[in-house]
């Protein structure tokens, strides 16, 4: 009889004195098999994935389990010298957060070598040879590969993780929403990677994600979570086709709400942002490279701009150029007639109550020992919104409200949080200062369609009703074809295309612009 590389029976995880969050789970991955756990955001995916690899926060335990194998082995016996024999060698995982999982220590190749030197006595030289293989294989060459992740797009260091998860040629590959940073065309090939790797080495893959569609061609069974529980299991062509439950109809026919589109302001109008020939240059005194170039475009209150391109093109170093948080190296940034590169410290930090940036890595950009009231509380403190913590508290649980929080998450921490909780919280953070421009970058990437149809709404809404202007960072063509006025294209730190949204997904002119909506069809 065939032992299953991941055998799960009867478990259940709760927060310790506290109900249980995950209940009678039951998933057989067997050799070679491809199954991919669905569903909404919060519901229980990513905790299940964890209760796998016995990673649960000490705060989260596993209440209940029945069986808990890796490839035989039962895993609720082994001692921490046990798992980690197994980690890594048996079990591969890529999680869903790829900043927080490397360490900021050491660069690419280095972290790849330490997963090789775990389990293989191989000399340092040797585990860099091999890694740097491997790199290449997943699209990271070898310059990226000898930078720091602080370095890297989220796109590569999402590859960077995949190399770590690989690296041993483990049985099986526990995958938590790995293709979430990634634009459609890197997306593409980590998925055909994923399928060359079960092909060649017969690796089992478990494959949590929110979008149903995207494992349509590669699981062979697919198990929809909703409320800590599986509550239906089939093919992707079946469930896709003949939902039974309420959650997989959801999931099955979500769609992205239509924009009505409106005719761009006028030339003669102002624009609230400009910006003019920027130029970025990263790195040590000894390695600067150059990020961005001569960089160009207008931006008018209550419109949206997306800026689009693969992974390290650039564009969420444009995000933190124009707040300051990197400091350009030539060309202009105005705002409503204010030269930003001009402003000294205090102006600045007064200016940034004006625009605000939510990051891509929501969960890096929470404090992890403050409540999420506490954190949306501190920019209203900072700025003096509000007399009196009276009236941010009740700021703070109006604004949960708009994200689609109630107010019970307000006494929450950070690690209790789905990654799509914690990227609303960190909208919410940004809305807290009534910001005129609010440049989001990816900040619908971690969430289902039907949380993310919630969010663009809510974006839309506060455009219509502050006028607020949105530069909006994202490598998903389907959110921007239905959400955004204009699209600026980058490539390799240029902007290689600028125009209306028909006109760039209709007819792109730039190669890379032509790669992207090829990609998404």
């Amino acid at each position: 009889m065939t032992v299953p590389a991941l055998d799960v029976r009867g478990l259940r995880v709760g927060y310790r004195g506290g109900i249980d969050v995950v209940s009678d789970v039951d998933i057989r991955v067997e050799p070679g098999r491809f199954v991919a756990l669905v569903g909404a955001s919060g519901s229980g995916k990513s905790t299940v994935a964890l209760a796998c690899l016995r990673l649960l926060d000490e705060r989260v335990a596993i209440t209940h389990s029945e069986v808990l194998q890796i490839a035989g082995h039962e895993l609720t016996t082994l001692t921490p010298a046990g798992l980690r024999r197994i980690r890594g060698r048996l079990v591969g995982s890529v999680f869903q957060d790829p900043h927080g999982s490397l360490n900021p220590a050491y660069d690419a190749v280095s972290q790849v070598a330490e997963a090789l030197r775990a389990h293989h006595p191989l000399s340092r030289n040797e585990a860099e040879q091999r890694a740097l293989v491997l790199l290449e294989e997943l699209g990271v060459d070898h310059e990226h590969a000898r930078k720091h992740p602080h370095e890297l797009s989220g796109g590569q260091k999402q590859r960077v993780g995949l190399a770590i998860a690989l690296a041993n040629d483990p049985p099986l590959l526990i995958a938590d929403e790995p293709t979430s940073a990634l634009d459609v065309v890197v997306q593409a090939q980590l998925l055909d990677l994923l399928r060359r790797c079960r092909a060649r080495r017969d690796t089992a893959i478990f494959f949590v994600t929110h979008d149903l569609a995207l494992v349509r061609d590669f699981a062979d069974e697919v198990l929809v979570m909703d409320g800590g529980k599986i509550v239906e299991r089939g093919t992707p062509s079946h469930l896709l086709e003949a939902p039974g439950h309420p959650r997989t109809r959801a999931l099955a026919s979500a769609r992205l709400p239509p924009r009505e589109r409106r005719p761009l302001a006028a030339p003669a109008t102002l624009p609230l942002l400009q910006v003019r020939n920027l130029s970025v240059d990263l790195g040590a005194p000894a390695r600067r490279k150059r990020v961005l170039t001569d960089v160009g475009f207008d931006l008018h209150a209550g419109r949206t701009l997306a800026v689009v391109g693969s992974s390290g093109c650039g564009k969420t170093s444009l995000a933190r150029a124009l707040l300051r948080l990197v400091e350009p190296t030539s060309g202009t940034v105005t705002f409503d007639g204010i030269d930003v590169r001009g402003l000294n410290v205090e102006p600045l930090r007064c200016w940034r109550r004006n625009a605000q940036l939510v990051f891509q890595d929501a969960g890096g950009s929470l404090d992890p020992r403050m409540s999420v009231g506490e954190a949306l509380m501190e920019p209203m403190a900072a700025h003096g919104v509000g007399s009196n913590d009276g009236e941010r508290q009740e700021r703070v649980g109006a604004v949960l409200s708009e994200v689609g929080l109630d107010g019970s998450f307000a006494s929450r921490l950070p690690h209790t949080l789905s990654g799509g909780q914690r990227q609303r919280v960190a909208i919410a953070r940004a809305l807290t200062l009534d910001p005129r421009l609010l440049i989001c970058d990816e900040v619908v990437s971690a969430l289902d369609t039907e949380s993310r149809s919630h969010i663009l709404s809510l974006l839309q809404s506060l455009q219509a009703q502050r006028g607020v202007a949105l530069l909006f960072i994202s490598h998903d063509l389907g959110v921007v074809r239905h959400f955004v006025d204009q699209i600026a294209v980058l490539e390799a730190g240029h902007l290689v295309e600028i125009g209306s949204t028909e006109e760039v997904l209709g007819a792109p002119r730039s190669s890379a612009a032509q790669a992207l909506v090829a990609a998404s069809e």
